[in-house]
């Protein structure tokens, strides 16, 4: 699944509203999971949201890496 087109916390919201019944499964390895944390924490500037929008990425991101 290709989630690089989610480029707002709005539409990661709608994601985690509408994929409900998807099933995920992670890298084996943990640093390819690593590097995609932190290429995420970048991407939407993780320390600059307001706790909110912190809260909906953690659980997009935890959906999305077990």
């Amino acid at each position: 699944m290709n989630v690089s087109r989610l480029e707002t916390i709005e539409q990661i919201r709608e994601f985690l509203n509408g994929a409900h019944e998807v099933a995920f499964t992670h890298p084996a390895d943990e640093s390819t999971l690593r590097t995609f944390v932190v290429t995420v924490i970048r991407r939407y500037r993780y320390f600059s949201l307001t706790k909110g929008q912190r809260g909906v990425l953690f659980v997009d991101r935890r959906r999305l890496t077990g």
